[in-house]
């Protein structure tokens, strides 16, 4: 679409008194003049021609002349327009305002272009843009609340990130429990391996087990799955460890490692089992034991605050060197609060894609406010095409292992890979 192009001609000085100046403002804008102003210029360029057009007028400062001015979109046929405009103008002055002496004394033979004004609309419009782009990206960066600095993120949880996990695709399908099989050199088995080694180090050695609470902000965001990596590693040193799912709502760890749930933790708490009763002993490899939920109970929160759950701890931490809590989330829910002060840290793990700061940080205030001790951050489903600085390095340094080969079943190179947590209940699957 072309560009409209105004044009001012200057026209003609009028001899005038100051008094009679509103008087020949009304007389040019009265329909008397635009009329026979209409009439001419049809004569001239015929109906379909003329062109659209605005009139004014305006006292020259400290002087008795008026100047008239027309603005038009076509350069060639306004200074017709202005001449047309004169000529009926003094003639209407004369005849009703009785004015005889009234005469032009200067009419301009072309126009000057007066719109668009090119340099004034370009910094308006680059003061605008930057005004614009400025305000919508303060916009986007207020209302981000993903994560996107890790050291912005560990300042302000007060909590270490003990270790960034990548996102792994399911390479079998979409099978919920499915225990998926990982090599070690692949970037999720060298980031667990990381993980491991930070747990190692995270507590002092006590002479008994290490227990360890681990719960996420949100249900969905891999924290069973990350917790069952968690013990293979360890189990894979030759650590004894007891993995229990104390998540009694959404029991997970019978699903991913395919175990019996008809007997479990709350069997052993309420109807007084034996703890051989209930055990899985070494899964899949030796010295993994797991303790599955059991019995789906009716109250959760005042079985997991009762006595006998803490003194079951007790006795286990004298047999074991790592104890790992599977907790329900801990947003909205009370299970991680009670089970926090039963173990000797807590690990927050969180979905890289879904996690929100602010949420991060109501629940680790959350958290201390119960006097839950808190080791530390677990960042899941870390995408490899984020370029952060953290990461990086750690992306291209284990390039050339990213699934080399696929580890034997019941080899000493598995890890659990859970891509997603389903809605599910407690329903047994056979080993």
């Amino acid at each position: 679409m072309a560009k409209l192009r105004s044009y001012q001609l200057l026209t003609a000085q009028l001899t005038v008194g100051n008094l009679l100046m509103p008087d020949f403002q009304t007389l040019l804008n009265s329909n008397r003049v635009r009329k026979k102003i209409s009439v001419a210029l049809k004569e001239i360029f015929g109906t379909d021609s003329t062109p659209a057009y605005t009139l004014s007028a305006r006292p020259l400062p400290k002087t008795r002349f008026v100047e008239i001015a027309v603005q038009s979109k076509s350069r060639n046929q306004t200074p017709v327009i202005i001449e047309k405009t004169v000529e009926i103008f003094t003639q209407e002055a004369r005849s009703l305002l009785g004015i005889n002496n009234t005469q032009s004394i200067d009419i301009s033979a072309s126009a000057i272009k007066v719109a668009p004004k090119i340099p004034l609309y370009t910094i308006v419009g680059l003061l605008l843009g930057l005004l614009v782009g400025g305000g919508g990206c303060f916009l986007i960066d207020f209302f981000d609340k993903s994560i996107r600095d890790l050291k912005e993120l560990e300042e302000r949880l007060q909590l270490p990130v003990l270790g960034v996990l990548p996102e792994v695709a399911s390479m079998s399908g979409d099978h919920d429990g499915e225990l998926w099989q990982q090599d070690t050199k692949s970037v999720y088995g060298e980031a667990i391996r990381s993980l491991r080694v930070n747990i190692e180090y995270l507590l002092p050695e006590k002479g008994s087990a290490k227990v360890f609470l681990t719960t996420s902000v949100n249900k969905s965001e891999g924290k069973s799955s990350v917790v069952s990596s968690m013990a293979i590693a360890l189990a894979k040193i030759e650590k004894k460890v007891l993995l229990i799912d104390v998540d009694l709502r959404r029991p997970r760890q019978h699903r991913i490692f395919k175990l019996s749930n008809k007997v479990g933790l709350v069997d052993l708490l309420v109807s007084k089992k034996q703890f051989e009763e209930v055990v899985h002993r070494n899964v899949n490899l030796p010295g993994l034991d797991i303790l599955t939920s059991g019995t789906v109970p009716i109250t959760p929160s005042d079985l997991l605050g009762s006595r006998r759950l803490e003194e079951f701890l007790k006795t286990c931490a004298n047999h074991y060197d790592y104890i790992l809590l599977d907790a329900p989330p801990a947003l909205g829910i009370a299970d991680p609060m009670i089970l926090g002060k039963l173990t000797d840290t807590t690990i927050l793990i969180c979905d890289c894609r879904e996690a929100n700061v602010d949420k991060l940080a109501g629940v680790t205030e959350r958290l201390r406010q119960a006097d839950v001790r808190l080791g530390g951050l677990v960042l899941n489903r870390f995408s490899l095409m984020n370029k952060s600085d953290y990461y990086y390095y750690y992306q291209h340094y284990y390039y050339g292992y990213h699934y080399s080969y696929t580890a034997e079943p019941g080899s000493s190179d598995e890890f659990a890979i859970i891509p997603d947590e389903p809605e599910g209940g407690n329903e047994p699957s056979q080993s």
